[in-house]
């Protein structure tokens, strides 16, 4: 009995080192895979991060063009508006220019219609006295 103690005390045994190896090798491939598992989600973690990255560069890059876009579009039409504005007040003022200038030569040629007839008011008159003078006295 003795002996089957110690023989079945030495089967234990050996089935628990067996099982620590077992066990110990299962952590192993476990830790491997977990590794493995990490690796992979960190360089795909990494390649997202270098997309994104490179997406927000484009996204930069396109707003500053439209922005210059805009820009260069806004100035143009303010040229535009100035340059009509411009016109504008050109024609506006050969307008102004051209009612004066008729206004003055309105008030000219009624000066001058005034100052005609005074004066042939003035030679019928001298005629008439002329006329006169030279008529028979009786």
């Amino acid at each position: 009995a003795r002996w089957r103690g110690a023989r079945d005390r030495t089967s234990f045994l050996a089935l628990r080192r067996a099982a620590v190896v077992v066990q110990k090798y299962r952590r192993q491939v476990v830790a491997v895979v977990e590794f493995k598992h990490a690796q992979r989600v960190a360089k795909r973690d990494a390649l997202e991060a270098k997309r994104r990255h490179a997406m927000n560069a484009a996204t930069t890059i396109q707003a500053a063009w439209r922005g210059k876009l805009a820009r260069d579009a806004y100035r143009a039409k303010a040229a535009r508006t100035s340059q009509k504005r411009r016109v504008a007040a050109i024609i506006i003022q050969t307008n102004f220019r051209a009612w004066a200038a008729r206004c003055d030569f309105l008030a000219a040629r009624w000066a001058a219609s005034v100052f005609r007839g005074a004066w042939l008011a003035k030679r019928r008159m001298d005629d008439a006295s002329r006329r006169f003078q030279t008529l028979p006295r009786t």
